[in-house]
């Protein structure tokens, strides 16, 4: 047997073990779910308008506004950031399965949304629990399959939007 063909044997199995490591050494890092500042998303499709204000306190607050009626949700927000790879490659779920791609991304969330209060009836029952991903870009957030336009806020509108927040909560 050759020098070269010795090498190349070696080499394959080598590579194929330092990929599996990388992978499974990734897969063992988890980091929890944790927003630093207040992250306002926005949609409206057919005439209802969509707000969802996510929370340094890992609370979210979804609005469904059609007309003069307004839908609540408050959700209780417990997960973990998605494992990233490299370039755009997460790993939301079980390897390989839950490998995802996302393009430029600022951060990739696997969460659970658990409804705390709400008022209406187009939101899941008080206790519910929701399997989902939570995506932020740039300009814009996905939870689910929702896509919706980030909405950039002053300190002082954050501070504005946070009083009403409270004051809303209270009163569901």
């Amino acid at each position: 047997m050759s020098k070269k063909n010795s090498i190349t044997s070696y080499l394959m199995p080598i590579t194929a073990l330092c990929i599996l490591l990388f992978f499974g050494y990734k897969g063992f890092v988890i980091k929890s779910v944790k927003f630093d500042d207040i992250i306002f998303l926005t949609k409206t499709v057919d005439g209802q308008q969509d707000n969802v204000v996510i929370l340094p306190s890992n609370e979210l607050l979804w609005t469904k506004t059609y007309g003069n009626h307004v839908e609540a949700s408050l959700c209780k927000i417990t997960g973990q950031f998605a494992n990233h790879y490299f370039f755009g490659l997460y790993r939301l779920g079980s390897f390989p399965f839950g490998l995802r791609y996302f393009k430029n991304p600022k951060a990739v969330y696997k969460v659970d949304l658990k409804i705390i209060k709400k008022e209406g009836d187009s939101f899941p029952s008080v206790g519910t629990t929701n399997e989902t991903r939570i995506v932020i870009y740039e300009d814009r957030g996905t939870i689910g399959s929702n896509e919706f336009r980030i909405v950039s806020l002053s300190e002082s509108e954050k501070k504005e939007l946070l009083r009403n927040l409270k004051i809303m909560v209270r009163e569901m």
